[in-house]
C-alpha cells in the first residue's frame, strides 16, 4: 500500500515536471516570435496589430518558468 502511494507521488511529480517543461517551451516560442515580430516591424511599415495581451502573458510565463 505504501509503495503504491509512493509510486503515485512519483508519477504525479513526473506529470507536473512534464507540464512545466511544455509550458516553458510554449512561452519561449511565443517570446521568440514576439522578438522577431518587433525586429521585422522596425524594418517595415506596421501590418496588423498583434494581440499584445497574449504576448504579455507569454512574456510573464517565460519569466516565471525561465529559471528552470
Amino acid at each position: 500500500m505504501v509503495l503504491t502511494l509512493c509510486m503515485l507521488v512519483y508519477v504525479q511529480l513526473a506529470i507536473a515536471v512534464s507540464i512545466r517543461e511544455h509550458l516553458y517551451e510554449i512561452a519561449s516560442r511565443s517570446v521568440s516570435t514576439m522578438r522577431e515580430s518587433k525586429v521585422s516591424k522596425k524594418r517595415r511599415a506596421p501590418e496588423f496589430a498583434s494581440n499584445s495581451k497574449a504576448m504579455n502573458n507569454a512574456v510573464d510565463m517565460f519569466k516565471y518558468f525561465g529559471s528552470k
